[in-house]
């Protein structure tokens, strides 16, 4: 019983958690602060490689019980990767927004749904929209159409925080745009800094 009823108790501490959010006074962050917040956000990258194969087994179980056709394995590895990416990158983000900004537990959950959306997007994008074109989108479009769901949604919860916070939609949408001067082929060492940058 406690474990039926533990994800309806979770949405409603959330849901009020969320009505009580309200803007806070904030200082602007530091350099060494922004370049933990880069350089742990990346480093953790290889830790989503590993809960991948995890979550997407999880995913796999959960989509099974659903009735019609058994679930193709490549949306489970999908549907686990982008997960583990959100929760990766989350967690290290929320690590250090948790002592600036109260709320920033919302940071998490968004965060993952910013990474679900993306990998929405994205299939619509490669399947849907361009079905019969000669030339599917190259890879820094996909990196753009992952970038921009991630950036809404974190910014919901910010908008409610901080003024200004329009900003992080644009630094969101520029950082996915600046893949293109990477190029399409990652194959030079200009091109892989360009990415991670």
């Amino acid at each position: 019983r406690e474990l039926l009823s533990f994800p309806g108790c979770l949405l409603r501490a959330y849901g009020q958690s969320w009505r009580r959010l309200e803007p806070v006074p904030y200082a602007a962050p530091s350099l060494p602060w922004i370049g933990s917040w880069t350089l742990l956000s990346a480093g953790l990258l290889p830790l989503a490689y590993l809960l991948s194969a995890p979550l997407g087994i999880l995913f796999m179980l959960v989509l099974d019980l659903f009735p019609g056709a058994p679930p193709d394995p490549g949306t489970g590895i999908l549907l686990g990767g982008l997960t583990a990416v959100g929760l990766s990158t989350g967690v290290v983000q929320w690590l250090h927004l948790r002592r600036r900004l109260a709320g920033a537990g919302w940071w998490i959950p968004l965060t993952v749904a910013g990474w679900l959306a993306g990998g929405l997007l994205l299939y619509l994008l490669f399947t849907q929209l361009v079905e019969g074109s000669p030339s599917p989108p190259g890879p820094a479009l996909a990196f753009l159409a992952l970038a921009a769901p991630v950036a809404l949604a974190q910014w919901l919860l910010l908008r409610r925080l901080l003024r200004g916070a329009a900003w992080w939609l644009v630094a969101g949408f520029l950082a996915g745009a600046v893949v293109f001067l990477a190029g399409e082929t990652f194959e030079s060492i200009e091109e892989m800094a360009a990415f991670l940058i």
